[in-house]
């Protein structure tokens, strides 16, 4: 019986750990795409790597921090993407993929504890957060 169920359960991780592993790729389509055609393209529209936050040449913006199998991020879509409609760009909204392994070190460096996250970023620099759902009209205003 033991002659069975080691090579079973070496052969049953060894598949777990390549489904895993397999999500590993910076392109984010495979990540969007159990979305409608809107979704994908407002959590594409200004979408960053964690390496190119610093690149960020706006003074003030937010940077929600999501994840695209997150279902509170899924109800807080309707949300921030009003907010940006209403915004007019007066705090620019970044997005970053908290499931990107390339994203990986937002959690650590920003403290984030969970998604959804909204950051307002000051000079590369945070200077308040949204932790969870919140309506568009308690977003971050001037």
């Amino acid at each position: 019986m033991k002659r069975i169920l080691f090579p079973a359960i070496i052969m049953i991780l060894s598949a777990v750990l390549f489904a895993c592993g397999s999500n590993s790729s910076a392109s984010t389509d495979q990540y969007y795409s159990d979305l409608d055609e809107s979704a994908k393209a407002f959590y594409q529209k200004n979408e960053v790597l964690y390496n190119g936050i610093d690149d960020i040449d706006d003074e003030r913006f937010l940077l929600y921090v999501h994840s695209p199998e997150c279902k509170f991020c899924i109800q807080y879509m309707p949300e921030i993407q009003t907010y940006e409609a209403r915004s007019e760009g007066t705090y620019p909204l970044y997005k970053i993929n908290a499931s990107l392994n390339e994203n990986a070190n937002v959690w650590e460096t920003y403290g984030i504890e969970g998604v959804p996250t909204t950051l307002l970023m000051e000079n590369g620099e945070e200077i308040d957060r949204i932790v969870g759902y919140v309506p568009a009209g308690d977003i971050f205003t001037p």
